[in-house]
């Protein structure tokens, strides 16, 4: 029966329904590596549900105004807020949260006008190109910019999305953090 648990439990991790309970050694959660605590990385999809409903706790419209992209406990935090403030409890929000490995801030200061209908345009033909490739990814495109993060299997799939994406028209630019397993 213990082994059965164990095997539904593996199969919960995999399929992103269950948390799973690692040192906390391994994940960004601001704790000193020298205790003995226990903290829990969240499925992708968990993690960024989380964090949404942490940003819509603070108000205003910080949670429209970030966007974020999580890949294997991975995240980009991307857009833009009004002031240093409003920057600071972004973060804040996300550091309560917990349960990632790395978090990307790629939160500007300032009032630039967003393009959000020509950005999900963008965002839906990444993730068509994508959903052909190896290696998985998330994206979000924000003011004409395309962030992809995940894992690539080679270089040349790297090359292969990031050319896709820079082909696109109405992007300036291409921020990638694949990284490549083998």
């Amino acid at each position: 029966m213990k082994m059965y648990k164990s095997i539904v439990k593996i199969s919960l991790v995999i399929l992103g329904l269950y948390s799973v309970p690692i040192f906390a050694d391994d994940v960004n959660n601001n704790t000193p590596k020298n205790e003995a605590t226990v903290s829990y990385i969240y499925s992708d999809c968990e993690l960024k549900s989380k964090i949404d409903d942490e940003l819509t706790a603070l108000g205003g419209d910080l949670v429209n105004r970030i966007e974020l992209a999580v890949q294997d406990a991975r995240i980009i935090a991307i857009g833009y807020v009004c002031n240093q403030g409003q920057h600071d409890a972004a973060i804040d929000a996300i550091k309560r949260v917990g349960g990632y490995r790395e978090l990307i801030d790629r939160i500007e200061i300032s009032n630039k006008p967003d393009t959000p209908i020509r950005d999900a345009v963008t965002t839906g033909k990444m993730k068509i190109f994508l959903a052909t490739e190896d290696g998985d990814y998330a994206v979000t495109t924000v003011n004409r910019v395309i962030y992809i993060i995940g894992s690539a299997k080679s270089e040349q799939d790297e090359r292969k999305i990031i050319d896709y994406a820079k082909s696109l028209s109405n992007v300036n630019k291409v921020v990638s953090y694949i990284k490549i397993y083998r």
